[in-house]
């Protein structure tokens, strides 16, 4: 059963959501701005409702949030929702600009999250109880985020929540994650075990790829090629996001 914070949290989630105050992508604000797409049950707002709940706070957390800046507004929102409920929250992230109703108890570390800057900002802050990164990893080159996957391995914390967009074998883009490089990247960790693994029920608007798209799909017979316009359906998802919680090994508990 979620305890009494948890759905504090949501319920303020639920309320904030798509609402000017709290600027987030996919919102839905701005229709014609496909990165604010979508809206109060978009895969955004998935992303913070389930981490909302795995990550399990109490008053007493202390948060690093590894990417929690927006490129667009410069803001963090999903740092100020939580900051109002919790001792602390540290948000590592270069993108970070003025933070409109940052309260004293949200610390702003400007930088790329990499193996040296983790270990430094853990040294410096031995407090942090959780660890939580929203879509973040599919928009980082490999070796960083194996990088960054290694050094979270030395958390002393218990907790490490990461919501990221995933497709089982197929890169749309750069940097997208797969079955073959999530697994490479998350069996790194030894000192924690995967206690949750979910995906969620919606897509973002943008995640779906038009067959036309596809390199082969220019280099079939026309004949062909009007065949699949007219009955085929016209697009398919490129990705869809998950989320995996991982807590501290029981055998490794400090």
């Amino acid at each position: 059963m979620q305890n009494e914070l948890t759905q504090k949290i949501k319920s303020e989630l639920w309320s904030k959501f798509s609402t000017k105050n709290f600027p987030s992508e996919w919102d839905g604000r701005n229709p014609d701005n496909k990165d604010y797409c979508g809206g109060k049950l978009s895969q955004r707002f998935w992303e913070y409702f389930k981490a909302i709940e795995l990550l399990d706070l109490d008053q007493n957390s202390v948060v690093l949030d590894i990417g929690g800046g927006s490129p667009d507004t410069g803001s963090g929102a999903f740092a100020l929702l939580l900051s109002k409920y919790i001792k602390k929250i540290i948000v590592m992230d270069p993108n970070l600009g003025e933070m409109k109703g940052s309260t004293d108890n949200i610390k702003l570390v400007k930088k790329n999250a990499n193996r040296e800057e983790l270990k430094k900002l853990f040294s410096a802050n031995p407090d942090i109880t959780h660890i939580v990164s929203v879509s973040v990893f599919e928009h980082i080159e490999p070796s960083l985020r194996m990088e960054i996957v290694e050094a979270i391995n030395d958390f002393k914390g218990n907790v490490f929540v990461v919501t990221l967009e995933y497709h089982p074998k197929k890169n749309f883009w750069n940097y997208q994650l797969t079955t073959k490089t999530v697994s490479e990247l998350f069996k790194k960790l030894t000192t924690f075990y995967l206690s949750e693994f979910h995906s969620s029920p919606t897509l973002c608007e943008g995640a779906f790829v038009s067959h036309k798209d596809f390199h082969r799909y220019k280099f079939l017979p026309r004949a062909i090629r009007k065949v699949i316009d007219k009955f085929l359906y016209h697009e398919i998802p490129g990705w869809y996001p998950v989320i995996l919680k991982f807590e501290r090994s029981f055998e490794r508990k400090v």
